[in-house]
């Protein structure tokens, strides 16, 4: 019997002094548990992504609300059908250069 996991983190903010930046606060990352900007877990997007490719629509959105890790049915075909990114978040680097 699975039972729930709660996971209670504490990240840094870090500040910049430097008077270029448009962004003076940073928070720091956690490797394999945080992505910038992200929303979810990359294992929970992973999760979500499996679901979305066997079923997408109205089907993965009941089966994730079931797991219990309710998503739209729109978010599992944005998933399916969206640009490919990396799980660790990185923007992909010019060539060329």
């Amino acid at each position: 019997m699975a039972g729930q996991v709660s996971i209670e983190l504490t990240v840094r903010r870090l500040f910049c002094d430097d008077q270029g930046r448009a962004r003076v606060t940073f928070a720091e990352q956690v490797d394999g548990l945080t992505v910038r900007y992200g929303r979810r877990t990359p294992q929970l997007r992973c999760l979500l992504s499996a679901i979305a490719v066997a079923l997408a629509g109205r089907a993965g959105e009941r089966l994730a609300a079931r797991l219990p890790v309710p998503v739209s049915r729109t978010t599992l075909l944005a998933l399916v059908m969206g640009p490919a990114r990396s799980v660790r978040g990185d923007a992909p680097g010019a060539r060329g250069r």
